[in-house]
């Protein structure tokens, strides 16, 4: 692995952990925000999931995952693989891959051009464009996927997702 491609936010998968809901809340101490999160993950995983559950420092930090990237077979077989992009398997796209995007999630439809966009511009300039991506325009804080308004100054944002 060269020191480009090492960066905590970057998910093999092409996911940019740096807007994820639950990473976003856990830095911000958002325990309402998680717990809320932690509920609707139970009724969707058919399993009980805690706040506690939720604490996460990114895919590849090498800290707290949550818990559902603990048991992610993308980020298993990347690291199986010693690779830290999906695009750079042979095997991109894999079904595995193909079932993630097609999830229902939005945010996972955008995986597998995430992860080719990264691969042609290189990890390190790839995470700097989603990271302003998934910064307010007002303030520059770090906003998710599905924010509305900016947690820090309030201000509507308008590159975000619709919840299925």
């Amino acid at each position: 692995m060269t020191p480009d491609n090492a960066n905590p936010h970057s998910a093999p998968c092409g996911l940019y952990c740096g807007a994820c809901t639950m990473y976003l809340a856990g830095r911000r101490n958002d325990r309402a925000l998680l717990e809320q999160i932690a509920q609707v993950l139970t009724e969707r995983l058919g399993q009980s999931v805690t706040a506690d559950d939720l604490a996460c420092d990114g895919c590849m930090a090498g800290g707290d995952l949550a818990v559902m990237c603990k048991d992610c077979d993308i980020r298993s077989c990347a690291i199986s693989k010693e690779i830290v992009d999906c695009a750079d398997c042979e095997k991109f796209a894999c079904q595995v891959l193909l079932d993630f995007t097609n999830d229902g999630l939005p945010h996972h439809a955008e995986a597998i051009s995430n992860a080719q966009s990264r691969k042609s511009k290189g990890t390190s300039k790839w995470a700097r464009q989603e990271e302003g991506r998934w910064s307010c325009p007002s303030c520059a804080e770090p906003t998710s996927w599905y924010d509305n308004t900016c947690a820090s100054c309030g201000t509507r944002l308008t590159r975000t997702f619709s919840l299925p």
